[in-house]
């Protein structure tokens, strides 16, 4: 989604951040700069000094002017323009590209603040879709049972105030414990861990709605535990992908890129979010992965990342790419 950039120049004013931006073929003016700015899915300018530069018009980084690119991409040429989804970029960047590539913590709290007030109220059409989704994904059972599962869950959707609880037995109306669950054997698609998936997206949406305070710390633990469990599931993605096939569940299952999971960024740093803030301190986890350790024992942590390409060629003529994550964490 982040292309590589034409020019090396690292730094642009207003006028050479929308000269860089046409150069692509897409459109840009000040209107639609002040959008993405007010939605946080771009920072103001760098102001190039103090005292008599005060008041000097400021600049943009290379890796802002991509990222204003991009925005500019995805709402031209493919037609993406729900802000919610717009969200899932700079995060994106920042998740996995690092801390390098320009996309600040500060700029990703606004961001996901952003797409959180865009989960709030949900509409009933829009409850009842991902009710739906989450049905399909845990039925295992053909003897009906959907219509009020569907119904049951889009109603706790809709009006954001049920408990894991309810959603568990809402999706038990299409279970059979008696039959092996959707999914891959290791981990399988059960009412109990969608209604837990559900329950820490909710908890995570709640707080960045209520401004509820969440130190650094918290974010860059976020971070890290996602790229961990990103890092074990693809030891084990091409196995899970197989076991599925012809399933349900096989879209959820299927290969994924770092560039395809650019859709999902907001929604899984929420996920992960609202872990930590419901169980900081979960038994059995390793210590380098539990939010209590953390914010007792690390000072910060950054992640790096570059791109590595293969000698290999494909039959298109193409290198087959890799992204290297590289992430260091710093004491007290």
């Amino acid at each position: 989604m982040i292309l590589l950039p034409k020019s090396e120049k690292q730094f642009f004013d207003k006028k050479e951040l929308y000269a860089y931006v046409r150069s692509y073929g897409f459109a840009i003016d000040d209107s639609l700069l002040e959008e993405f700015q007010k939605q946080g899915l771009m920072l103001p300018p760098q102001r190039r000094g103090k005292g008599r530069a005060k008041g000097v018009p400021g600049l943009w980084s290379r890796q802002q002017a991509d990222l204003l690119r991009s925005l500019c991409m995805m709402r031209e040429k493919h037609k993406i323009h729900q802000v919610a989804q717009r969200c899932n970029l700079p995060v994106w960047v920042w998740l996995y590209w690092g801390d390098e590539w320009g996309v600040t913590l500060d700029q990703v709290k606004q961001v996901m603040k952003t797409w959180a007030q865009y989960q709030r109220f949900p509409s009933r059409e829009r409850s009842k879709q991902g009710a739906k989704e989450l049905v399909k994904e845990v039925a295992n059972r053909r003897d009906g049972g959907k219509q009020r599962a569907v119904s049951d869950l889009t109603d706790i959707l809709y009006k954001r105030n049920s408990t894991p609880q309810a959603i568990a037995d809402s999706l038990h109306h299409v279970f059979d414990s008696a039959k092996p669950a959707n999914g891959p054997h290791d981990i399988p698609v059960l009412p109990e861990s969608v209604s837990w998936y559900v329950e820490l997206l909710m908890e995570a949406i709640n707080a960045l709605i209520n401004d509820r305070e969440l130190p650094s710390i918290h974010w860059e633990w976020t971070r890290s535990f996602h790229l961990a469990g990103i890092s074990q599931y693809a030891k084990e993605q091409q196995r899970y992908a197989h076991e599925t096939v012809g399933s349900p569940v096989e879209q959820m299952f299927s290969i994924e890129t770092i560039e395809s999971l650019w859709q999902s960024a907001c929604k899984d740093v929420a996920v992960v979010l609202g872990l930590g803030l419901r169980y900081p301190s979960v038994p059995g986890f390793p210590e380098e992965l539990r939010l209590d350790v953390w914010e007792k024992r690390v000072k910060s942590a950054m992640v790096t990342s570059k791109r590595v390409i293969s000698p290999l060629l494909l039959p298109d003529g193409s290198h087959p790419q890799s992204l290297q994550i590289i992430e260091t964490v710093t004491l007290w």
